[in-house]
């Protein structure tokens, strides 16, 4: 029998271009979080301020203003609003006291659940107040959410997802208090296929308008010259995560 001996100069190109697909591939896998880009808005303004939760990433974030990012929230990938409703108690009990939650939810229950407006929007009624009986002056912070790419929304999907976001802003209308604001903030009129990462997830661009949005209405509703630090709860689902490269 005749052996033909490969080079091995074919070989290490072999390895090169495998090791060249699987990198390519963990970088399509990658996406972005608001929570870097508001992070950097607040200090930015001089905000005193603590991210809370009980999850952290340890992705890698670039030091900002010489300052290592606080990477601490509350988003799980592939929660629905049940999910985050269920765990909030055993949550609250985990952390500080949040003044502020940025409540990104709803997403997996209409674009991978397809579950009716109804049922996420319940959910969020309920959970806003549980939130509400743990901090009676807290102030949440609703997302009329940001569609996913054009492919993934079909003609009943964008239908339900407008009839979530127009209630999304009738209930916080309703949950407001005296003491405790509940306010709805349009992360979907001005978001476009350019902000995706992939089917759903942001990229920088995506993130970066999230948290631009996040921090006008903190910046709306706060101030920076707060001696004690304002302690904020990112709290909902893989939009809340970050899987950099």
């Amino acid at each position: 029998m005749n052996f033909k001996i490969i080079s091995p100069f074919i070989l290490i190109s072999i390895f090169l271009v495998l090791v060249s697909c699987i990198k390519n591939e963990e970088e399509n896998d990658s996406y972005e979080s608001y929570r870097y880009e508001l992070w950097k808005n607040l200090i930015d303004n001089n905000y005193n301020f603590d991210f809370i939760g009980t999850q952290k990433d340890y992705d890698n974030y670039p030091l900002y203003a010489g300052l290592e990012f606080d990477n601490d929230h509350e988003g799980s990938g592939g929660y629905e609003s049940e999910d985050v409703l269920t765990d909030i108690d055993e949550i609250l009990a985990a952390i500080s006291s949040p003044d502020i939650v940025l409540l990104s939810i709803g997403g997996n229950d209409l674009l991978d659940g397809g579950n009716p407006p109804s049922e996420p929007i319940t959910n969020i009624v309920q959970l806003v107040r549980k939130l509400q009986i743990h901090n009676s002056n807290i102030t949440i912070f609703l997302e009329r959410i940001a569609p996913a790419n054009i492919e993934t929304m079909t003609s009943s999907l964008t239908t339900n997802l407008n009839i979530f976001n127009s209630q999304i802003v009738s209930i916080a209308d309703s949950l407001t208090t005296n003491t405790s604001k509940v306010i709805a903030l349009d992360m979907n009129t001005h978001f476009n296929e350019s902000y995706l990462a992939d089917d759903v997830h942001y990229n920088q661009l995506g993130a970066k308008f999230i948290a631009d949005i996040y921090f006008a209405g903190i910046d709306n509703e706060f101030s920076s010259t707060t001696l004690s630090a304002i302690k904020i709860l990112p709290l909902g689902d893989s939009r809340v995560e970050s899987n950099r490269p």
